[in-house]
């Protein structure tokens, strides 16, 4: 049994820079929820809970 996932014999510049623009593309986690929640509503409750509508 092997330790270690395989690894392809290294590869060239071009492959690298494909692969990063395949990952960058990729829409993930807290992306998603952006496209889908309008954060800025929860605003006011955040800055009231936090105090920032308090000053010092």
């Amino acid at each position: 049994m092997r330790a270690y996932r395989k690894i392809n014999g290294g590869g060239d510049l071009f492959a690298a820079l494909d692969h990063q623009k395949k990952v960058t593309q990729r829409e993930v986690g807290i992306l998603k929820l952006g496209a889908l929640i309008n954060w800025e509503s929860f605003r006011p409750v955040l800055e009231e809970v936090a105090g920032y509508t308090t000053k010092d």
